[in-house]
């Protein structure tokens, strides 16, 4: 028996368009007519950061989303929490706010009231559960993982700053990374470093909040060689302002000045 090609292609559209508009069938959101009103996460896993200077309570927003059908008054849901690192008695959230009906999103709030220590990861899993039967629960994100992690001091002192150099009126852009909790590096000393230098300054934990340059070696691009040290304070805010002395090799005063460095 012979098959014409028109036939085996009519065939193999009428397989295909079947397969696929079953498969669209089983998920509800993907669905264009949706018939339900449906509530999930945006996603399955969330990260959030507490900074160093925060303190308990800690506020952590959740989003949420909602599709289909307009929403009643009477509709609304609740949140179940499990957690690790930190107990269900220390959590509180709120019910869920309507804001705009077919498809519109919104926040939980969750406050942690312990305080929690620097560098941990707190790990919780929150499930969706709906009061009502005309909001249902997607299947899709109805649970999600939150990583909850509060900011060390070096953390908090790393990243990008704007340098004013007082001597001679300049600013410019300056990086500094974490060598340990009380270190941090300086990647563009004076702003002409050979490759590869880079000046330590020390944290203090102190009431005064000093910061000090170890007195140390510092290579500028054309190769000339300095002594540098320093000393200054840092405030909570994220900026920090550093008197520095250069000194050349025969031991003569190069170069003195402060250098203030505003967090961007």
């Amino acid at each position: 028996m012979r098959i014409h090609l028109s036939h085996l292609l009519l065939f193999l559209y009428i397989i295909l368009h079947t397969i696929f508009c079953t498969s669209c069938s089983k998920n509800p959101i993907t669905d264009h007519t949706i018939s339900e009103t449906f509530i999930e996460f945006p996603q399955s896993s969330l990260t959030h950061t507490i900074s160093y200077t925060e303190t308990a309570p800690y506020t952590i927003s959740i989003p949420f989303q909602i599709m289909g059908k307009e929403l009643s008054s009477q509709d609304s849901a609740y949140i179940s929490l499990t957690s690790t690192n930190s107990s269900e008695e220390d959590l509180i959230y709120d019910s869920i706010i309507k804001s705009t009906p077919n498809t519109f999103s919104d926040t939980i709030y969750i406050e942690i009231n312990k305080p929690l220590y620097s560098s941990v990861k707190y790990n919780m899993t929150i499930s969706l559960h709906s009061f009502n039967s005309q909001l249902k629960v997607s299947d899709n994100y109805k649970t999600c993982t939150i990583d909850i992690i509060k900011e060390s001091f070096s953390d908090f002192f790393s990243g990008t700053y704007s340098c004013y150099e007082t001597s001679t009126q300049a600013s410019y852009t300056v990086e500094f990374t974490a060598k340990n909790e009380l270190e941090l590096v300086n990647h563009n000393f004076w702003d002409f470093p050979l490759d590869g230098q880079t000046v330590s300054y020390i944290f203090s934990l102190d009431t005064e909040h000093s910061i000090s340059i170890p007195e140390s070696e510092f290579v500028d691009k054309m190769g000339n060689i300095y002594t540098v040290e320093g000393t200054g304070n840092y405030w909570l805010n994220g900026n920090f302002s550093v008197n520095y002395t250069m000194k050349e090799e025969n031991g003569d005063i190069y170069e003195q000045g402060t250098h203030e460095f505003t967090k961007q």
